[in-house]
């Protein structure tokens, strides 16, 4: 499935991203879509969570994201 942008997506699985993790299931937008030849990524915007409002950006291939709803 290709996602665009504004889409919303969880994440398919617990996700490291430095210092902090993307628990699986949680759920972002797609900010940005980049087609390569081989491979899409998506730039997805995650909240950080419920005592940081703050959000973390990531680049993630199709197979870390899955449909749902967004925050």
């Amino acid at each position: 499935m290709a996602y665009r942008v504004g889409d919303r997506v969880r994440a398919a699985q617990a996700l490291g991203n430095g210092d902090r993790r993307i628990p699986q299931g949680r759920a972002g937008r797609v900010l940005r879509v980049d087609e390569g030849l081989f491979r899409t990524t998506y730039a997805v915007e995650f909240a950080a969570g419920l005592l940081d409002d703050s959000a973390i950006l990531t680049d993630l291939s199709e197979e870390n994201l899955e449909p749902g709803d967004g925050w």
